[in-house]
């Protein structure tokens, strides 16, 4: 085996703003922490003579329609 990989994640760390302009500018002195989990639990390996190929698509996330 030439890659094993075990229960990967990934969590990123942003804050919450607000949905007004106040809200927002309050936004800036008394942040609400979210976390934004990416990856979970990834399990995977690739034997020898495997070839691995990664598609990835970055998609902006709309964190005030998600309220958390």
């Amino acid at each position: 085996m030439i890659i094993q990989v075990k229960e990967l994640s990934k969590n990123y760390t942003t804050y919450q703003r607000g949905a007004s302009f106040r809200e927002t500018v309050a936004s800036m002195f008394r942040r609400k922490t979210l976390v934004v989990e990416a990856v979970k639990g990834i399990t995977f390996s690739v034997e020898k003579g495997r070839l691995l190929v990664s598609s990835v698509r970055m998609e902006r996330v709309n964190l005030r329609r998600s309220r958390c």
